[in-house]
């Protein structure tokens, strides 16, 4: 089964275009989506691992806010590929230690699907380690 990660940017950008073309061809499932809270919504944190190419964190505040929900309440994997002084902004709104990766442009390929193994793995270890057993004797 192939490893299924969803790349939010702008579908148009070369370099999200790139990293989905590179990702696929090291054997990633890839679902491009243009950052807006529709194309988003319809990914759940269970179809995989969501990264967000952060271009202009200030035209996307609003997203920003859902995504960092989303990765607070639902426990969804979130990882960031960015400039520094965009990472900083970034921050503000969604504490680092939330995210599960954070990449400086220009991100290695090889070093991101590394890292996307490593956060699949851990999840699902949190995932067998989050289900109780209620016996009711009566």
């Amino acid at each position: 089964m192939a490893k299924s990660v969803i790349l939010i940017g702008d579908k148009k950008s070369f370099m999200v275009t790139a990293i989905a073309k590179e990702l696929g061809e090291t054997g990633y499932d890839v679902h491009q989506v243009n950052a807006e809270i529709s194309e988003i919504d319809k990914y759940r944190a269970e179809d995989g691992v969501f990264i967000l190419y952060l271009d202009s964190p200030e035209d996307i505040q609003d997203e920003i806010v859902y995504l960092r929900d989303k990765v607070i309440d639902n426990y969804m994997s979130l990882c960031v590929i960015g400039k520094h002084l965009d990472m900083q902004k970034l921050y503000q709104q969604i504490p680092e230690d939330k995210l599960s990766g954070v990449f400086l442009r220009p991100v290695n390929i090889k070093e991101l699907g590394d890292q996307i193994d490593a956060i699949e793995a851990e999840e699902s270890r949190r995932k067998q380690k989050k289900k109780i057993l209620i016996v009711d004797d009566d």
